[in-house]
């Protein structure tokens, strides 16, 4: 996400290292990192209990956030021993405490949160650019989500699909029996049927998306924190003020001739691609749309109003968002405005 509007970064001087007194507590730290993969690969696949799982699964997500947070600072902070300690543990704990056929993926979990976030604490303090220095942590990300999941991705898609058709199967008599027609049946049967198989088609970018949005939250947490302020990258841009790049156009285009031209196998990997693209573009739009309700200086309640329609709106809302903020990528329109409001007061 390029958080810049008229295209050019603001930097402030760089800084020698991060003050160890604005690093949260260093235990904390330690254990969040220590206990992730426990939570995680551990006890989210060690009981027969789903809210057990599921409680698992949910402490591992705000686990990682804060890891990421942590080992950010660390890494600003020059902490390299510590942080390459405490990764290195985690690592033994995932591959011990996960069952062996999940192993490899808590490792490279446990890594790549340590090599993204390490990278992106110690390059903060000289990189200038929030985006590039967000967009190298995300490479990372990504790399080492493609690691953990490539080898079980066809059997993922395999496995839903077949949940999903028995368990439309099943519903069949129960919605005949609950007052539906044949008919009726039938066509929601078939409409449900086109959705699971459209979700199973995309499960390969939501499994590196979960992986995106936990970087990016924890990203954010550091770069919104005091720290980010000594170093070259500064503090956290406005919400209002994120845009995405137009240099993202040539990739757009790429991936959408190579799927109108290429074969089955090319077109899932560009669907996949489009889909976790237009979640940014979605974020992108989000900010147009805050920046013109600032502008416009609307109150909360209305505020709160126009979120509830573009939620209630579903995907004709999150395609609107998704081409607002394509369309932005080159006509930039904030820019436009600022330079406008300038000449008014000239």
């Amino acid at each position: 996400m390029n958080h810049i509007v008229s295209g050019t970064d603001v930097s402030n001087p760089v800084g020698n290292q991060v003050p160890v007194s604005t690093i949260p507590r260093l235990w904390l730290v330690a254990i969040t990192v220590l206990v992730f993969p426990l939570l995680k690969y551990g006890l989210s696949n060690s009981t027969d209990n789903g809210a057990f799982s599921s409680l698992g699964i949910i402490l591992a997500l705000f686990a990682g956030i804060y890891a990421y947070r942590g080992i950010a600072e660390l890494g600003a902070a020059r902490k390299l021993l510590l942080g390459f300690s405490l990764i290195a543990l985690a690592t033994i704990i995932g591959a011990v405490s996960a069952p062996p056929s999940m192993a490899l993926m808590a490792v490279a979990n446990v890594l790549l949160i340590g090599l993204a976030a390490g990278t992106v604490g110690w390059r903060s303090l000289k990189d200038h650019s929030q985006s590039r220095l967000y967009v190298i942590g995300l490479a990372i990300v990504f790399a080492g989500g493609f690691v953990m999941y490539q080898s079980s991705w066809s059997m993922l898609i395999f496995g839903f699909n077949a949940m999903g058709a028995d368990m439309l199967q099943n519903m069949r008599p129960a919605l005949i029996s609950s007052g539906f027609s044949e008919v009726q049946a039938v066509e929601w049967i078939e409409q449900m049927t086109r959705s699971l198989a459209l979700l199973a088609r995309l499960l390969p970018s939501i499994t590196l998306m979960y992986l995106a949005m936990q970087y990016s939250l924890g990203f954010l947490w550091f770069m919104s924190l005091g720290v980010s302020q000594s170093s070259a990258s500064g503090s956290l841009r406005p919400f209002t003020a994120w845009k995405m790049p137009f240099a993202l156009m040539p990739v757009l285009i790429v991936i959408l001739a190579a799927r109108l031209m290429g074969g089955e196998s090319v077109k899932l990997v560009s669907d996949n691609l489009l889909a976790m693209l237009s979640v940014w573009y979605c974020v992108g739009g989000l900010a147009l749309v805050q920046y013109g309700l600032k502008r416009l200086r609307i109150n909360v309640g209305v505020k709160i109003a126009v979120y509830v329609l573009i939620l209630l709106s579903g995907l004709f809302g999150y395609f609107v968002l998704v081409l607002a903020a394509f369309v932005d990528s080159f006509a930039d329109w904030r820019k436009r405005l600022a330079v406008s409001d300038l000449d008014k007061k000239e």
